[in-house]
């Protein structure tokens, strides 16, 4: 019986074309002094029914902690860069191959809980406001700097 929920719990795997929990892959494709070309394939992911929600995860992925209560909960991949000093990033000519990941409503995100907080809270409600496509963008940069001496940035796929 244990082990029936501890399955239960870990959801079902949606393979997009690769193994069980396979992680992303991050391939460079080419880089020369008109730009890089990164290739990324998500090999297939966690699906979790909650209710009337569904959960997504991605072996490896992670989740934009700035995304605003109530917006979809949906898993990124993010990717260290480095820049030539002086540069500035742009994304350009992305080519997506979309796979349909279902029905149902993707799980709102929730107030986070820490040692100390409030204690419990109310779930919220997914934000109806939305329309169109979510995210927005299927890539972005996230945090810009120097590390190490290194000019770099965070590429966020979602």
């Amino acid at each position: 019986m244990t082990l029936f929920l501890i399955l239960a719990l870990a959801g079902t795997w949606v393979s997009t074309g690769g193994d069980y929990m396979e992680a992303p892959s991050v391939e460079l494709l080419g880089s020369s002094v008109d730009g890089t070309v990164i290739e990324v394939q998500t090999k297939g992911y966690m699906l979790q029914d909650s209710g009337p929600f569904s959960r997504f995860s991605i072996p490896g992925g992670a989740w934009d902690i700035d995304t605003p209560m109530g917006d979809p909960e949906m898993p990124l991949i993010t990717v260290p860069i480095a820049l030539p000093m002086g540069t500035v990033p742009v994304i350009e000519n992305l080519e997506i191959t979309w796979v349909n990941a279902g029905t149902g409503l993707p799980y709102p995100v929730q107030p986070l809980e820490y040692d100390g907080g409030p204690g419990h809270y109310s779930f919220v409600e997914l934000n109806r406001d939305l329309s169109g496509v979510y995210p927005a963008e299927s890539a972005a940069f996230g945090e810009t700097g120097t590390w190490a001496g290194v000019n770099t940035t965070v590429l966020r796929f979602y």
